[in-house]
């Protein structure tokens, strides 16, 4: 957005807007996050994005009063800001909870808005060389069915979803102009199919890859048992701690391993958030001081135990400590 100021200062008004709006994000620089306007502004017109952002607003619109407002070709500059969609995207999938879901919906999108372009090339193309000249373009606007503006919308998109799916056509094109459209219609038709298969395809292996994963360790663990001949109780108590644990659904929890790509100061705050709670309730640590229990914390370590299992032994020498989280304990 351009502002121009009376008294001639277009380049401190131009960009007063852009910066107020930006001033809740920033960048990083050597592992700090910035978010001095100056330092934002010096960076972000050195970037290529700033001169597409800029040819992006350049007015054409104004010329709508010279030729009409059907003259939809003068937003194509529009186009150059769609970086910022998938931006956008990428940013939305860090933060949500849903990736996956998030990734369908934006799959979805991005054909369906590959299906409305096409649609008004087609429309286009049809107009240039003239309403219903030959039965490939779109008929007549003076044919009855043919003349409102929501037919012409709906006939480009069938038209379009249909030639970029299936390669078909109810009418084969006949000039040369038409040939070639329809070429470049079957490329990013072949194109669109392949990345909606590989998308979905990994989409689905992402997420069964935990589950995958689980199974493939339970049937490798059961193969170790049957080759070293275990008795037969001791392979059911196996198979029934892993039936626990996909039944509970925490084979995907691995807790000390989930968070060890993250620096230590995370990792103490997080420990602290999830377990301190529940230490400071145990009567022996009730009058620790906070930083030693912060200390404990980090030593923790989850363990699960199927039903029947013996956690210790009277007579064993003590070398651990269990806190029960969850679940119930007894004596045999």
């Amino acid at each position: 957005i351009f502002l121009i100021s009376p008294n001639g200062n277009f380049k401190r008004y131009s960009f007063s807007l852009f910066l107020m709006l930006i001033a809740f994000v920033g960048f990083m620089e050597r592992g700090l996050l910035v978010r001095d306007p100056k330092q934002l502004h010096r960076n972000y017109t050195k970037k290529i994005i700033f001169k597409l952002d800029c040819l992006s607003i350049i007015p054409l619109d104004l010329f709508y009063f010279e030729v009409g407002i059907n003259s939809v070709a003068l937003r194509f500059n529009r186009l150059l800001r769609l970086h910022r969609l998938l931006e956008l995207r990428a940013t939305i999938e860090t933060i949500s909870r849903f990736p996956n879901f998030l990734r369908l919906c934006s799959l979805i999108a991005m054909v369906l808005l590959i299906f409305h372009w096409n649609a008004c090339f087609y429309f286009l193309l049809s107009k240039w060389i003239g309403f219903g000249s030959d039965t490939w373009v779109y008929p007549d606007l003076t044919s009855p069915g043919f003349d409102s503006l929501t037919r012409q919308y709906l006939f480009s998109l069938y038209w379009s979803s249909r030639m970029l799916t299936t390669g078909e056509t109810e009418n084969p094109p006949q000039t040369d102009v038409e040939l070639f459209f329809v070429t470049v219609d079957l490329t990013v038709g072949f194109l669109v199919f392949a990345a909606i298969v590989g998308q979905f395809g990994s989409m689905i292996t992402h997420m069964l890859h935990v589950r995958r994963e689980f199974l493939a360790q339970a049937d490798a663990v059961k193969q170790y048992l049957v080759f070293h001949e275990i008795d037969d109780d001791l392979q059911k108590r196996v198979v029934s701690w892993f039936n626990y644990i996909r039944g509970t659904k925490k084979s995907s929890l691995d807790r000390d391993n989930v968070l060890s790509k993250l620096p230590h100061p995370l990792r103490t705050e997080i420990a602290v958030q999830v377990h301190l709670e529940t230490l400071k309730r145990v009567q022996v640590f009730a009058d620790v001081e906070p930083g030693l229990l912060k200390e404990i914390v980090l030593k923790l370590r989850s363990q699960v135990y199927s039903p029947g299992d013996f956690i210790c032994r009277k007579g064993e020498p003590g070398k651990e400590m269990y806190l029960v989280s969850s679940g119930q304990i007894g004596r045999a």
